[in-house]
């Protein structure tokens, strides 16, 4: 049976559907920021990825003009211990982005807007093409040192975070916040 909803109607009704989703989130955060952790978590990883992502700018260009120089170049030395210090930026940076990426997946948001806000926000965030820890590359252990829960198996990013909202929401049940 042929379906009257075109890809063009599926796309519009998905986008009308993240705008309110996301207006109701940030509602949310404007309303509860100074309860719930969840939101001031979301807000510091947003604003060290942002830092992250910032720093590729001089990066690529410090690597474009080491790359542009001639073999040989007289000046070449010294571009290369730029590109390398900028590259050494944007390690550190994502680093300290992955390590927030972990406290905000290990937060226990307080309210049911903190749990929406946590996972709209990590949707949002792979739906923008970017990744967080471990859903990246396939090392056995996360750089920053978390790494394993019982059984011996990996604690994935996304494995905690469930385990967060899983223990949150049980917390928001038990006091009746749930109706």
């Amino acid at each position: 049976m042929p379906s009257s909803i075109t890809r063009r109607d599926a796309l519009k009704a998905t986008a009308g559907a993240t705008a309110a989703v996301s207006i109701a989130v940030n509602s949310a955060m404007a309303l509860g920021a100074d309860a719930d952790p969840a939101f001031a978590a979301i807000e510091r990883h947003r604003n060290v990825f942002s830092a992250y992502l910032a720093a590729f700018i001089p990066f690529n260009e410090a690597d474009e003009a080491r790359a542009a120089l001639p073999h040989g170049s007289p000046d070449l030395p010294q571009a290369r211990a730029l590109a390398d210090a900028r590259h050494l930026d944007v390690d550190r940076l994502g680093e300290d982005a992955d390590a927030i990426a972990y406290e905000l997946a290990d937060t226990l948001p307080t309210t049911l807007a903190g749990c929406a806000a946590v996972l709209h926000y990590a949707v949002d965030h792979n739906d923008a093409a970017y990744l967080f820890p471990d859903q990246l590359d396939g090392a056995d252990e996360p750089a920053h040192g978390y790494g394993r829960f019982d059984g011996g198996h990996r604690a994935l990013w996304d494995h905690r975070l469930r385990v967060s909202l899983a223990k949150a929401l049980a917390t928001i049940a038990e006091k009746g916040a749930l109706s």
